[in-house]
């Protein structure tokens, strides 16, 4: 697929270096993919999702997560994420990637 990945420790971390793409002159246009589970130290997965929603970001996010109760289900899909339920097939999360990128193009 040709991307470049970046990676994050944690969803504090994850959260700060997305928005830190405005300080190299980038747009959010820019981030064409986030990819988060829940569960993370510092903020969760969910809390990101909810930042980049509150930022009016169009980013497309996939929230994974072993954890699928009713209310991550009814968090990812209200602030517009795709959820994956682990174990994540490869299969599926390669075309769910390749969906939201070219989606977002």
């Amino acid at each position: 697929m040709g991307l470049e990945v970046v990676t994050s420790d944690d969803g504090g971390r994850m959260l700060v270096a997305i928005a830190s793409q405005y300080k190299s002159g980038n747009t959010p246009e820019d981030v064409q993919l986030v990819v988060t589970d829940v569960v993370m130290p510092v903020m969760s997965g969910l809390d990101v999702l909810k930042g980049l929603s509150a930022a009016h970001w169009k980013t497309p996010v996939i929230v994974m997560t072993a954890f699928a109760t009713d209310d991550v289900r009814d968090a990812v899909q209200k602030l517009g994420g795709v959820l994956l339920v682990k174990p994540v097939d490869i299969g599926v999360l390669e075309t769910t990637v390749r969906d939201l990128i070219s989606r977002a193009a």
